[in-house]
């Protein structure tokens, strides 16, 4: 199963998809980015696999500059 989270430029995270497969000739699935708006894949590995899209969504968030998933603190 592939995670894709779509994040802004603070890191908060907008929106999350969990598919099998991506279209052809498609790298991600979101469709429209506005601007500040990035997508990072999770790598397939991990207890993040297991988890809800809104565990994901409500627990953690993106760091900007290193473009991986981290949980929120507190």
């Amino acid at each position: 199963m592939r995670i894709f989270i779509k994040y802004d430029q603070s890191g908060q995270i907008l929106s999350v998809w969990k598919l099998d497969q991506l279209p052809e000739g498609e790298d991600q699935p979101f469709s429209n980015l506005a601007d500040g708006e990035s997508v990072v894949e999770v790598p397939d590995e991990g207890a993040i696999q297991k988890l809800e899209l809104m565990q994901i969504h409500e627990g953690y968030r993106v760091d900007p500059k290193k473009k991986k998933l981290v949980k929120q603190s507190g």
